[in-house]
């Protein structure tokens, strides 16, 4: 197949001259679409309102791109969304905006019997392990419950059927060191 690009036009006026009939039969089509958000996000509309969270320690001021990068975690959140990526420079603050918002989540969570109590996870490397700790101490009261590591993990597995019945409010967050994927029928490590 042929793809002749027009270079005097943009595609969408070559798609537009193509249905016409006056334009070339084979047009490669690119949309010039970087500045759009052409994701798409659930329906399933989620309780909340974008905010700092109210566990976020006097002292600790967010810096006007961190905030703005807390509340965009929030609206997608709230927007049904099951996932995000925030990217950023190193140093610019991202381990704290994720602390926030899994702070504003937790407290919401504890806070509306429509959002059920779900764990977190953080998957990072073991040399940032302390970092996230000492953010989380420096930055935040208290508001996680238990926290753990790999060498201080329970050793108790659990059958790939039964991961969603564990008991919530005995593991709501765990640092570690890897990601195991579970499905069903999977083998014990």
């Amino acid at each position: 197949m042929d793809l002749v690009p027009v270079a005097d036009a943009s595609s969408e006026e070559a798609l537009e001259r193509y249905r016409q009939g006056t334009g070339t039969r084979k047009v490669l089509i690119i949309r010039d679409n970087f500045l759009e958000d052409t994701y798409s996000v659930s329906d399933h509309v989620r309780p909340g309102t974008p905010g700092q969270p109210r566990s976020l320690k006097r002292e600790a001021r967010l810096l006007p791109h961190q905030q703005e990068g807390l509340e965009w975690l929030e609206r997608l959140w709230i927007r049904g969304a099951k996932g995000a990526l925030l990217a950023d420079d190193m140093g610019l603050g991202k381990t704290l905006q994720c602390l926030a918002f899994m702070a504003w989540l937790t407290e919401l969570m504890d806070g509306d019997d429509r959002v059920p109590r779900r764990p977190m996870l953080i998957v990072a490397p073991v040399v940032l392990l302390e970092t996230w700790k000492q953010e989380y101490r420096r930055f935040l009261e208290p508001v996680f419950g238990n926290t753990y590591s790999r060498p201080s993990l329970p050793c108790e597995t659990y059958p790939c059927s039964r991961i969603s019945s564990l008991p919530t409010k005995v593991w709501p967050n765990y640092l570690t060191r890897r990601l195991l994927i579970l499905r069903p029928g999977c083998q014990k490590p």
